[in-house]
Order: C-alpha cells, then sequence, then structure tokens
C-alpha cells in the first residue's frame, strides 16, 4: 500500500528505496522497544518531592524516553 502511494506521487524509485528502508528501520526499532520489559535499570530518580509519616514520593523519568513516573514508597 505503502509503495503505491509513493508511486503514486510521483517519487523517485532511489527515494522510495530511501524512506521504505528508513520506515522498516523505524518498525525494527519500536518493534524492539515494545519486547523489551520495564525493570528498575529503566528509570532515574529525579528529585523526592515529599516525605511524611507513611513514606515519601519520588519522580523518576525513564532513561529512553523523557517520561516521567511518581513513585510513593510506602514506610510498612
Amino acid at each position: 500500500m505503502l509503495e503505491k502511494k509513493l508511486a503514486s506521487a510521483h517519487v523517485p524509485e532511489e527515494e522510495q528505496i530511501n524512506q521504505l528502508k528508513d520506515l522498516e528501520s523505524k518498525e525494527t526499532e519500536y518493534m524492539r522497544l515494545k519486547r523489551h520489559k520495564i525493570c528498575v535499570d529503566d528509570f532515574e530518580l529525579l528529585t523526592i518531592i515529599g516525605r511524611g509519616a507513611f513514606g515519601e514520593v519520588e519522580i523518576y523519568t525513564t532513561i529512553l524516553d523523557t517520561t516521567f513516573f511518581f513513585f510513593v514508597y510506602l514506610d510498612v
């Protein structure tokens, strides 16, 4: 389907091949990241935003992108 769209858009064949290779590499990277299981090593502590009687709240970011996570650690 993508090949048909590229052909109908009058894109040169060399450019079509380059675009398809680029998309294939992006798809491969996406599938690799999707299979990756999350573990502790994937997060980096940014700061502790609060401490209380029952525990603390910390902000983490993922190493792969800039997604933020708030973790609450409870003292049991």
